[in-house]
């Protein structure tokens, strides 16, 4: 039983949507969303030009799950040769890069990081400036292989975008 004496389970929120009260109706409203989620190689090009993930332009529409499945195969090359995942992000983000490397590393046995350590982040702002936090720790802790993760909600921001740039230039 639940803090509230009702089975595991049965109790329902009031709070959300009666649609997405059970399980089973939220992973259906999910599954639906998953599916309809595509992006044109030519947008995933003017997102990320240059890299490892983004298919040749002028291709037919993929669903989020060939992104997804790529990224798997590219994941799984990177482990199997020794190599490491190494996520960024500011924020949100960079709680979501700490949850995934922590995950990544502990239940899948993927060697994974996140580029996000309080002291490290604000001895390369002062040394460095803000826009370089992640660009610079990349150049000490990335080697040819590794598969770095950007997460962002904007992609605007300067230090993601120059840690995407050099990701770029060294072939990440």
């Amino acid at each position: 039983n639940d803090p509230y004496g009702e089975p595991m389970g049965a109790r329902k929120f009031s709070l959300i949507d009666p649609a997405m009260a059970s399980w089973k109706h939220f992973s259906e409203r999910l599954a639906t969303c998953y599916a309809n989620t595509t992006a044109t190689d030519g947008d995933l090009q003017k997102i990320a030009k240059g890299m490892a993930l983004v298919p040749s332009p002028g291709k037919t529409i993929r669903p989020l799950e060939g992104a997804l499945i790529r990224l798997r195969a590219i994941v799984i090359a990177c482990h199997e040769k020794g190599n490491k995942v190494i996520f960024v992000g500011n924020g949100g983000s960079a709680a979501i890069s700490s949850h995934m490397a922590t995950d990544w590393t502990k239940n899948g046995a993927i060697r994974s990081i996140a580029l996000n350590d309080a002291p490290t982040l604000t001895c390369a702002a002062n040394d460095f400036g803000y826009d370089h936090v992640f660009a610079k720790q990349l150049e000490w802790y990335a080697r040819p292989g590794d598969v770095v993760i950007i997460i962002s909600s904007s992609g605007k921001s300067p230090n993601i975008l120059e840690a995407a740039r050099w990701c770029s230039d060294n072939r990440m």
